[in-house]
């Protein structure tokens, strides 16, 4: 089953109001045949990202970095291989950053999620990615393990400044 779903969808557009059980359990309504496996998955989210004790709290009062979890939380349920995130640290606190990177760390290692992060703090995904890529005007112009790059402050400087 594919299924491609926005990531950074703002929890707000969809409806502040609703809890976050119920907004996870959208999830399952919207996917013709819902199977025992993605019923599990519901469960291995609620546990994973420690939502269970905010099920009936409505997702619009959820905090910023535990709304940006909610909404990694939606992602996995149809199982995808591929998540892509556009600046998933935009208006987080440091702490919730790295809890949020740490979270991707993860899901990349015990789930086998290929994850493509665009992000303006380079510094902190490079911690944590194995390979970069930069682009300019639309081509790539640096390709490589982010260890290497991590260690270079020129080429850092050149590619992204």
């Amino acid at each position: 089953m594919n299924i491609l779903l926005p990531v950074k969808q703002s929890i707000k557009k969809l409806s502040s109001d609703l809890g976050v059980q119920l907004l996870l359990l959208y999830l399952l309504l919207v996917i013709p045949v819902v199977t025992a496996r993605l019923r599990q998955n519901l469960d291995r989210v609620f546990e994973m990202f420690r939502l269970k004790k905010r099920a009936g709290q409505k997702a619009g009062t959820l905090s910023g970095g535990e709304q940006q979890m909610l909404a990694v939380a939606r992602a996995l349920i149809p199982e995808p291989k591929l998540l892509l995130f556009d600046e998933p640290s935009l208006g987080l606190a440091p702490n919730l950053v790295k809890g949020l990177f740490d979270k991707f760390v993860e899901l990349n290692k015990k789930l086998g999620i290929t994850i493509l992060i665009v992000e303006q703090k380079v510094r902190e995904v490079l911690k944590i990615s194995d390979r970069v890529y930069s682009l300019k005007l639309g081509s790539v112009s640096f390709s490589g393990k982010s260890e290497e790059l991590l260690g270079d402050k020129e080429t850092l400087k050149t590619l992204f400044l």
